[in-house]
């Protein structure tokens, strides 16, 4: 009796794409991934924010998940952003607040808008 031949199937090759800018801001697209509910996904520098909402959700209802994930993050997202420029924005938006906070600092240390220390009566005792 004859054998019947098997034909092994052809797999197709995956290449994922490049992940050159997502490497560079790794701590911020985790931050994204998380806040969107992804923190395990697997990012390249083509992935995109659309790429982890529910599509089988109405569209009014993705858009407010997108809204939800913006307000948490304190930076604008859109549905079409790739996740590396949503990365990219809470980078530089962080450095602004980090900027802000040190030019504070500064003002505080030369003498400008320094809170009082002490108790009352110390502060009249020092004048």
């Amino acid at each position: 009796m004859k054998r019947k031949s098997r034909k092994i199937p052809k797999f197709t090759k995956i290449e994922l794409a490049d992940d050159f800018n997502v490497s560079g801001l790794r701590p911020y697209v985790n931050r994204v991934l998380a806040v969107m509910g992804h923190p395990e996904a697997l990012v390249t520098d083509e992935s995109m924010v659309s790429d982890f909402l529910d599509f089988s959700d109405l569209k009014e209802k993705r858009m407010r998940s997108v809204l939800r994930f913006s307000k948490k993050l304190g930076i604008d997202i859109l549905m079409e952003d790739l996740i590396w420029e949503a990365a990219q924005r809470l980078k530089d938006f962080n450095a602004h607040v980090d900027q802000l906070a040190d030019r504070h600092l500064g003002k505080v240390e030369a003498g400008g808008s320094r809170p009082p220390v002490g108790s009352r009566s110390e502060r009249k005792g020092k004048r």
